[in-house]
């Protein structure tokens, strides 16, 4: 009678052990929802599929390359997209995604508070996905964006270069890394303020933003945009 009171202790510490280590689901697809395959943990999935669903999961780093096929001139070659470390989080549902310029992102997440949390469907997985994410208007082109650098540093006046970056932001969206490139054309760190504070708002990467502080000289002008993002 002991040895089986023992044993059903035993299994159900064994059990709650389990439960309790939090396992968590990631959703994974492409920004233009194409086809890829992926490579987690050193373990290649090569589904036909444009997404993956990985449920149990360990909360922690796991490292992840994620790849798909693209016409060179007659023939498919494998181009990988994003290859790196992601940071699972205790008992979460996650929706990520790799975005047009090879960032993964995560685009929601909600706790995964019962069984019925796990189950997975196409519904469900595109319900995860916040579908404005795919509304906004593209990035500046590299040939648009190279143009844009052009025009600006062939004016003399730094106030024209401002009006003609003004202009360029209204009209479109920007990475963080193309802010950059952009305040480096200006010679004044107000000019490059003013800029970085107007671009803000229209930069899809926002996580990133912090690689702007290469373009200015002082920490106070740093510090000064640093408020400004934390009042948005």
């Amino acid at each position: 009678m002991k040895k089986i009171i023992f044993t059903l202790a035993l299994s159900l510490i064994i059990f709650s052990a389990s439960a309790n280590r939090g396992f968590s689901e990631l959703n994974l697809k492409l920004y233009d929802n194409s086809v890829f395959f992926v490579i987690l943990d050193n373990v290649t999935y090569n589904y036909y599929t444009s997404s993956y669903n990985f449920e149990n999961m360990e909360p922690g780093n796991h490292f992840i390359s994620v790849t798909r096929q693209q016409p060179v001139g007659f023939y498919n070659t494998p181009v990988t997209l994003f290859s790196g470390w992601i940071n699972i989080p205790v008992n979460m549902k996650i929706f990520s995604m790799i975005n047009m310029y090879g960032g993964y992102m995560v685009i929601s997440q909600a706790p995964l508070s019962g069984p019925d949390d796990g189950s997975y469907n196409n519904d469900s997985y595109n319900q995860g996905y916040d579908v404005n994410y795919f509304d906004y208007s593209p990035c500046m082109s590299e040939p648009s964006f190279i143009s844009l650098l052009s025009m600006i540093n062939n004016e003399t006046f730094e106030s024209s270069k401002i009006d003609i970056a003004k202009q360029a932001i209204n009209s479109n969206f920007m990475t963080s890394a193309q802010v950059l490139q952009l305040l480096k054309c200006f010679t004044f760190e107000s000019s490059k303020l003013e800029i970085a504070k107007l671009a803000y708002s229209k930069v899809i990467d926002k996580e990133n933003f912090f690689m702007v502080n290469d373009a200015f000289t002082f920490d106070s002008s740093i510090d000064e945009l640093n408020k400004y993002i934390s009042s948005q």
